[in-house]
């Protein structure tokens, strides 16, 4: 059984929480994720039946009672939200011992929702970067566990994704997990 579930669609913050996972639980990640991402490419190509993977249904109801049915069959230690596009009700909140968490990809409280990049670029934004936080009911506003921004001089938004997603995400993640030992051993 695994320590860890991961909801969303990010490949890298997946493979960042997979090492993660196995170095200090010696176990892989569970998986809910959406058909056709790049993680579930990823998931398949691996073809590993120690990976422990469902997939989510394109309907928020069907995706939110599905991810409750695995919690409540499963003593997941952290949630880990990425790319994951609903908010987790409060009812789900509070009927698990997890910790349920979200990697951002923006600097948090300033730039919340799924579109933080792009409208931060509309305002002329030079700092981008990424926030590990605790999730609760409303978007982006649990209490921060770990923040990094960093200037960007090429502010292309192709550079801007490829720079958050790959290298500042999983930096964020793993400085924020080893940052605070209670997501681990409470």
């Amino acid at each position: 059984m695994s320590e860890i579930l991961y909801i969303g669609t990010r490949l890298e913050a997946y493979k960042t929480l997979e090492i993660f996972s196995i170095h200090n639980f010696n176990k892989s990640v569970d998986v809910l994720t959406f058909e056709g991402t790049l993680l579930h490419t990823h998931l398949i190509k691996l073809n590993n039946d120690s990976i422990n993977f469902k997939i989510l249904p394109n309907n928020k109801k069907e995706s939110l009672e599905l991810l409750n049915q695995d919690l409540s069959n499963n003593s997941y230690k952290i949630l880990l939200s990425a790319g994951f596009p609903y908010l987790i009700s409060k009812k789900i909140l509070n009927s698990h011992s997890t910790h349920f968490l979200n990697i951002h990809p923006h600097v948090l409280p300033k730039w919340k929702g799924i579109n933080a990049i792009k409208e931060s670029l509309l305002e002329n934004e030079d700092t981008f970067g990424a926030t590990l936080h605790h999730i609760n009911e409303k978007i982006d506003d649990g209490k921060i566990i770990y923040k990094e921004g960093f200037i960007f001089k090429n502010k292309e938004l192709s550079n801007i994704y490829s720079s958050v997603f790959s290298i500042i995400e999983p930096f964020v993640l793993l400085r924020g997990l080893m940052k605070d030992k209670n997501l681990l051993f409470k």
